[in-house]
């Protein structure tokens, strides 16, 4: 492959990462021979201009730092491939990796649901979907009493090792999936795995018919599903009163005015929905903090959140309906905003605004609605059952 046909493979992922520099290294025989840091436009037009026969190779980094370390890379580097250069450019280099154009940051994005309703299995059949995960998750299926309670954490588990297989390209039996002080799932993971994706992480959600689960490679991500249910032994208003607390005026009246008294239910359930997804996503705890944030939006979308009457700029926030009766809210919050215990199992908190900005307004994919059977028959084919 020639340099020119790379570059134009390359370069509209440049562009879409806003990377402006090139960290180009020279090495012979695994050593480090020549460093050079080039403006990216600089690099293309000396590329452009070249039209002589390749005799080595270069190892490229797009980063969008003028001082880089190989850490400092937006996607790891691999794969050799030798192209054009130019003989002044770099002395004797013999070997060069790139990035996969492959990998885009937004293959870090996912966003999964399961319809649990759907699934009524015997014993036997349950007992095997089980079998599939490994056996340290056993016992936070079976510890519930109630079928209903067991497939919610089955599928959960399940949709969270599936999701890391195919976003990380981890094998199963590699998979580690470990948990914060504050229950909080996250992948443990060393750093030859975490080439694909800067921060990967994850969060998953159950409630009434579905379990859901989602991904972000940047920005911290927080999901949460609700079921409208009616409370059946108080009345809406009893109900609703009891979290008056974890409300803020201007929420409250938007809640208690909203119109019948089902109406009512929908807007309380639709506003926890969204404090649950922003203290999921920085890993606080079930109910710490609900009452320091403060949502608006426009008919449910353009919503925005206050922290303390602090405007949050670089957090977003989605709702959706999923069926009759239920939503799902979707938190993306920066890192730096992960609690203690939750911030030490990432990959990276401090991002460069640029950095942050790419992963903040990463499209917002499409919900995937999965079956339990495929989840199964992922995990089956995996182990070669």
């Amino acid at each position: 492959m020639g340099l020119q046909q790379l570059l134009h493979d390359i370069y509209p992922s440049c562009v879409r990462l806003r990377v402006r520099m090139l960290w180009v290294i020279a090495s012979q025989r695994g050593a480090t021979k020549d460093v050079t840091v080039i403006h990216l436009i600089d690099f293309v037009s000396k590329v452009l201009k070249n039209h002589s026969q390749a005799r080595g190779c270069y190892k490229l980094i797009l980063t969008n730092k003028v001082s880089v370390h190989a850490e400092d890379s937006i996607y790891s580097v691999f794969r050799p491939i030798p192209f054009q250069h130019d003989e002044d450019f770099s002395p004797n280099p013999l070997d060069m990796f790139f990035i996969d154009p492959k990998v885009k940051m937004e293959e870090g994005v996912r966003r999964w649901v399961v319809d649990i309703s759907k699934w009524d299995p015997h014993p036997s059949d349950f007992s095997l979907a089980l079998s599939l995960l490994p056996s340290h998750e056993h016992p936070s299926v079976t510890r519930f009493v109630k079928m209903e309670d067991k497939k919610r954490a089955l599928v959960s588990r399940m949709l969270q090792y599936v999701l890391v297989h195919d976003v990380m390209h981890i094998p199963f039996p590699d998979i580690v999936i470990n948990r914060t002080l504050e229950g909080k799932p996250y992948l443990d993971y060393d750093n030859k795995n975490c080439h694909r994706f800067p921060n990967f992480n994850f969060n998953v959600s159950h409630h009434g018919d579905y379990v859901a689960i989602a991904s972000e490679p940047v920005c911290l991500v927080g999901l949460d599903i609700v079921s409208y249910d009616v409370p059946q032994r108080e009345t809406i208003t009893e109900f609703i009163k009891f979290f008056s607390s974890y409300f803020s005026s201007l929420e409250w009246a938007k809640i208690v005015n909203a119109g019948t008294s089902n109406d009512v239910l929908i807007e309380f359930y639709r506003y926890w929905s969204l404090k649950e997804a922003y203290v999921k996503a920085i890993g606080s705890g079930l109910t710490e903090g609900l009452n320091k944030v403060e949502f608006s939006h426009s008919r449910w979308t353009n919503i925005s959140a206050k922290v303390d009457g602090k405007v949050m700029t670089d957090w977003r926030f989605w709702l959706f309906e999923l069926g009759d009766r239920h939503c799902v809210s979707i938190a993306r919050v920066h890192p730096k905003s992960a609690a203690k215990s939750y911030k030490t199992t990432l990959k990276k908190v401090d991002f460069t605004e640029e950095e942050y900005t790419l992963g903040l307004h990463l499209p917002n994919v499409d919900i995937v609605k999965l079956d339990v059977e495929q989840l199964i028959s992922i995990l089956q084919k995996a182990f070669d059952y």
